[in-house]
């Protein structure tokens, strides 16, 4: 069984991912992208050892849109990704919701509740709070937690690697407060054009 939500999303001493990895070298063929915010880490490690313990399991790496010709690659392979991987996937609150894509222009340097307000054009008086992304990915990704299956688990991990392989400034956002029953999630982080990108979907706290 899985344990309550609304603890486990307000619990702060969450135990950090021991991942060990080297950073991936730059692609020569594209734009280096910041990772000045992000953990130099990437994911190849955890993804060869499930498909070594599971080989009945088929999610691939992420790739990049230089890995594949101009006729096959999509326009926008960031958003072609994160629908792949994130479909059948669920954010856990006493009403499970599926996830989909945003997009959102902006225009500030720095990405935290106040600039990501102003961005959307959210009322003042809502509030609008900020969660570590790397307690949103230990939580999705552990077995013991909310990954109801390894398969579920290697989903996770595919999605924090796509997103810290093309996006920066990464977090979670809660619009509304925990007096409000029903409100938006945003998993983002901006991309190299200086847009919000990532995942959106809901939550219910009663």
């Amino acid at each position: 069984m899985r344990p309550t939500l609304k603890s486990l999303h307000h619990k702060q001493d969450l135990n950090t991912l021991n991942i060990n990895q080297d950073p991936r070298a730059p692609d020569a063929n594209k734009s280096p992208v910041s990772h000045s915010n992000a953990p130099p880490q990437t994911y190849d490690r955890k993804f060869k050892s499930l498909h070594r313990d599971n080989p009945g399991l088929h999610i691939e790496e992420p790739r990049s849109t230089f890995a594949l010709s101009a006729s096959t690659a999509p326009r926008d392979q960031l958003a072609y990704d994160l629908e792949q991987i994130s479909a059948e996937l669920l954010f856990i609150s006493e009403t499970d919701l599926p996830y989909k894509n945003f997009r959102q222009s902006f225009n500030a340097s720095e990405l935290n509740p106040e600039t990501f307000r102003e961005a959307l054009n959210i009322s003042p008086q809502t509030e609008i709070s900020s969660r570590p992304i790397e307690d949103f990915f230990e939580l999705y990704q552990d077995l013991n937690r909310y990954a109801e299956n390894v398969f579920e688990s290697q989903k996770y991990i595919a999605l924090e690697n796509t997103m810290r392989t093309h996006l920066t400034q990464l977090q979670v956002l809660y619009v509304g407060g925990e007096d409000i029953v029903e409100g938006d999630v945003y998993i983002v982080g901006l991309d190299q054009s200086g847009q919000i990108r990532g995942l959106k979907t809901g939550r219910v706290w009663t």
